[in-house]
């Protein structure tokens, strides 16, 4: 009889500490943490008036390890334009990639792709994207 009693305290015991474990809130330094990572290959406009032209310049890093060749950059959409500074890069060498994202005709959350097409075998098109929310 024993045993069962405290069987049944320790198992009591065990489902109020992972109920307590559960209620944590995680503490401030984890979320905000998380928060400064952010991705280069994304730009995040956060919110713009339809009509609004946006633009941005990413920094593109040649991380392959060798020699490549941007042979050229396209879009998902017209309303993007995109134009690379360098097209021949050195591992560990960086290009400006400049875009340009008309808002017209968009609304809610909305995102566009740029394709930056290289000689590289191993991975031939490195894709960018611009997201944020249009609103009128």
């Amino acid at each position: 009889m024993k045993v069962f009693i405290l069987l049944a305290m320790a198992l009591l015991c065990m489902q109020t500490l992972v109920w307590c474990s559960a209620s944590v809130p995680p503490s401030p330094g984890a979320e905000r943490a998380s928060e400064a990572v952010t991705d280069p290959y994304v730009w995040d406009f956060g919110s713009a008036r339809a009509g609004d032209v946006l633009e941005h310049e990413f920094t593109f890093t040649n991380s392959f390890g060798k020699d490549i060749r941007i042979k050229e950059t396209t879009t998902s959409c017209g309303c993007t334009v995109s134009e690379i500074k360098k097209k021949d890069l050195k591992p560990e060498e960086s290009t400006v990639l400049s875009v340009r994202f008309d808002t017209k005709g968009y609304s809610g959350d909305t995102r566009q792709f740029i394709y930056v097409n290289t000689d590289n075998a191993d991975k031939p098109v490195i894709r960018f994207t611009v997201r944020g929310n249009i609103f009128k």
